[in-house]
């Protein structure tokens, strides 16, 4: 059951990162601006303030459950992974080979790692 929460966890974040991206390309947007700052905020932004929220919440349970050596860079692994996924189907981008080499080598650093957390 811890294991299915990290993954949520990791699928909240990715996702809070999504929105704050398909916010920051909205042209529909309200905000405030000062002489130092200028925030601009739309639905977007607001439901990924949202889903941070949640996974702040979700990793304070988790990181109270788990090693911290063990939970961070998995849940770290993971949101990359989720990222990049999100990087072509969600904007459509093109991943070049080094940047797939580079997932993979990260997700098999990551493995390696934590073999002894994994009951490896």
């Amino acid at each position: 059951m811890m294991y299915v929460l990290l993954v949520v966890y990791s699928c909240i974040s990715a996702l809070g990162l999504v929105l704050f991206k398909l916010g920051a390309n909205a042209e529909n947007s309200f905000g405030v601006e000062s002489f130092f700052l200028q925030l601009n905020m739309n639905l977007f932004m607001i439901f990924g303030v949202l889903a941070y929220v949640v996974s702040f919440l979700l990793y304070l349970f988790l990181v109270s459950r788990f090693n911290l050596a063990f939970l961070y860079p998995l849940g770290a692994g993971i949101i990359y992974i989720l990222i990049l996924a999100a990087t072509v189907f969600v904007f459509g981008q093109q991943l070049n080979p080094m940047s797939v080499i580079g997932g993979v080598l990260i997700i098999a650093g990551i493995l390696l790692v934590n073999l002894s957390g994994l009951g490896i």
